[in-house]
């Protein structure tokens, strides 16, 4: 069986909703450009595509979908900084 590594033992556990982002999310980031510095942001046009694509057409669901990937974009993109930033030679 092996040893779980503490990472996988100390995850969330998504409720339907949260997962439901998660993966539109997850979606999106695939899209993610990369510039000079690293990762930019998932362009507005990919929501507004991925609404599209799942037939979103409600204007508040719309906005709650840009609300949440907005921000799990956000902190994938701090926590690359970071990442970069402690990767670099000094």
């Amino acid at each position: 069986m092996g040893i779980r590594p503490r990472a996988l033992l100390d995850r969330p556990v998504l409720d339907h909703r949260q997962a439901y982002y998660y993966v539109a999310y997850q979606a999106m980031a695939r899209s993610r450009n990369a510039g000079m510095a690293g990762a930019l942001p998932i362009p507005v046009s990919e929501i507004l595509a991925y609404c599209e694509l799942f037939y979103i057409a409600q204007l508040d669901e719309r906005a709650r979908l840009f609300r949440y990937v907005n921000r799990l974009d956000n902190a994938y993109l701090d926590w690359a900084a970071e990442r970069s930033k402690s990767n670099s030679p000094k």
